[in-house]
């Protein structure tokens, strides 16, 4: 597992519109789908969303994909949170950390790009990544998500397929590096030169 990442805002707003659009959709079908369309709401936790976004899969009413991706973008964001809680409550997690931290001090560095450092270093962080891998599985089967939960461990290749292919039905494909504010100046462009 790489370094957890938070879940970003335009991923949360791409979602929040796909379930306005089958809110709409269901609601102009009819009186049996208004009770549906007026059940659909952003949810303000992330464990109501994950719920929504479950009936929402099994209703069929999310291309699987899309669905997948709901469900694993706030699974994640728990998942994310149980990690940084356990660098400090877990023993064994925060003296990896701790040890890491020291290796990299000793250094004057915060850290090393991965698959870099001393051998000790990448040693701690790949057991600090078995650690955090474990926590994530486990998010997921705490919200009877055992298929993503089984990708995640032994097939994240297909995991990350399936998240990506969901997160571009819904969000549409990553900026360029050169499409972002302020890339000019990051890529040592001035405006005169675009």
């Amino acid at each position: 597992m790489k370094r957890p990442r938070r879940p970003d805002f335009e991923a949360a707003a791409a979602i929040a519109a796909k379930l306005n659009e089958i809110a709409r959709t269901h609601q102009a079908k009819g009186a049996g789908n208004r009770q549906l369309a007026a059940g659909l709401r952003v949810a303000d936790r992330p464990e109501d969303a994950i719920a929504l976004y479950q009936n929402l899969r099994d209703g069929n009413f999310l291309q699987a994909d899309a669905g997948f991706f709901s469900i694993a973008f706030h699974i994640e964001d728990i998942a994310y949170d149980r990690v940084a809680n356990a660098e400090v409550s877990d023993p064994e997690l925060k003296d990896i950390c701790d040890r890491r931290r020291a290796i990299a001090e000793a250094e004057g560095l915060e850290g090393w790009p991965m698959g870099e450092g001393p051998e000790e270093y990448r040693l701690l962080l790949a057991e600090w990544n078995r650690i955090a891998d474990r926590i994530v599985v486990g998010t997921f089967r705490d919200f009877g998500e055992e298929e993503m939960a089984d990708l995640y461990r032994d097939e994240p290749e297909e995991f990350h397929r399936r998240r990506e292919a969901g997160r571009f039905l819904l969000c549409g494909p990553l900026p360029t590096v050169s499409s972002l504010p302020g890339a000019g100046a990051l890529l040592g462009k001035d405006d005169a030169d675009e």
